[in-house]
This record gives structure tokens, C-alpha cells and sequence, in this order.
């Protein structure tokens, strides 16, 4: 298993941070879509599994697990503005 150590976990959690996609109608990060990853390249850093991703499925949909709906993920940044926008109407 591969040892980590403190300065990969918090640059594993920036790049989760900058890269953050949200639901478009709730903002939750619970996204979800369908991948094919391969199946002997899986690490688990704090819990968590990460995969070596080898191909999207054609068509992606996403599922957001807190609407329980299709859902459109968007970054985070667009996520705030989407909410700026709402407040001001």
C-alpha cells in the first residue's frame, strides 16, 4: 500500500478544493457519474479510494445524491455566482 505523508494530503485536498464540481440546482458535492476505472490501481489516502480513471462511459449522465435527481455538475465558483444571481431577484 502506499505510504502517505502530511504534504501529499494537503495537496490532495487543495486540488479537491480548486477543482470542486457542485450540483447546479442544489450546490451539494455529492456528484455523482459513471466511469470505468481500473480495477488493480486503487490507493486509499485518509479513507478515501482514488482510482486510476481509464475511460468515461459514453452519454454521462450525473446523479446528485441530495436532489435524488439528474443533475448538471458545475465548478464552484459558477455554483456562487448561480447563487449571487438567485439573491438578487
Amino acid at each position: 500500500m502506499l505510504k502517505t505523508t502530511k504534504k501529499m494530503r494537503e495537496d490532495l485536498k487543495k486540488l479537491r478544493e480548486d477543482d470542486l464540481v457542485v450540483c447546479n440546482m442544489c450546490g451539494s458535492e455529492e456528484i455523482e457519474e459513471p466511469i470505468f476505472a481500473k480495477s488493480n490501481s486503487c490507493i486509499i489516502i485518509d479513507g478515501e479510494p482514488y482510482y486510476k480513471w481509464a475511460n468515461e462511459v459514453d452519454d454521462t449522465q450525473y446523479w446528485c445524491d441530495s436532489c435524488n435527481d439528474m443533475a448538471r455538475p458545475v465548478h464552484i465558483s459558477e455554483w456562487e455566482e448561480i447563487k449571487r444571481e438567485k439573491k438578487d431577484e
